[in-house]
């Protein structure tokens, strides 16, 4: 899934925890969260708390779904 943040021009502590239970939440059910296209402030923040780290950030929303195709699975490695 691909979360496309082009349209949040800013974002507060309240939104940063939904984002943040959203994430865990789609972890635990093995699924894939991306997220796209950042304003500046919204990227800041997110440097800021260090969910740079956690979250997997792209500077769009075609750069986002491209990453799921570059996984290969090789079944005889």
């Amino acid at each position: 899934m691909v979360l496309d943040l082009s349209g949040v021009r800013s974002i507060d502590s309240a939104g940063i925890g939904e984002l943040v239970l959203l994430h865990t939440w789609a972890q635990a059910k093995n699924a894939e969260l991306k997220y796209a296209s950042p304003s500046p402030f919204v990227r800041d923040l997110f440097d800021l708390t260090h969910l740079d780290s956690f979250f997997e950030i792209h500077p769009n929303l075609n750069e986002a779904l491209e990453s799921f195709q570059s996984k290969e699975v090789c079944a005889d490695c």
